[in-house]
């Protein structure tokens, strides 16, 4: 009996050991897991970081190019208006020279143009 008492005292000494060795190993392979999926999860965030100071900085190009875009837009139209208001001041000069040089064939072109005016302008009959 005694070396049946041994037995099992051996065997739970063994069972003991192997229980033991699995869980130093099981703890070996959560730390070696954990370790590779904090790699993987540190990878990750730094090509998104990356991916985003790229976007970041594509952005502010976009921008500067929309900005330096309106900027010319503003200025084309600014040099239009200029050269319209100066065409408009020389047309208004030459029309009151015409008129002051020529009174009566003016009064006749403005008649003439009311009239005209009038006929386009004019309610319909029906």
């Amino acid at each position: 009996m005694a070396s049946k008492v041994e037995s099992i005292d051996a065997a739970k000494e063994k069972i003991s050991e192997t229980v033991q060795t699995a869980k130093v190993k099981a703890k070996e392979k959560a730390a070696e897991v954990k370790h590779v999926a904090e790699e993987k999860y540190r990878k990750v965030a730094e090509e998104m970081r990356r991916e985003a100071e790229k976007a970041q900085e594509l952005a502010r190009a976009r921008m500067e190019e929309a900005k330096e875009q309106y900027n010319v837009a503003a200025e084309n139209l600014r040099h239009g208006y200029s050269r319209v208001q100066k065409d408009l001041g020389e047309l208004s000069d030459d029309v009151n020279e015409y008129v002051r040089d020529n009174p009566g064939r003016s009064v006749l072109i403005a008649a003439l143009i009311g009239f005209f005016l009038g006929l386009i302008f004019r309610p319909s009959r029906h």
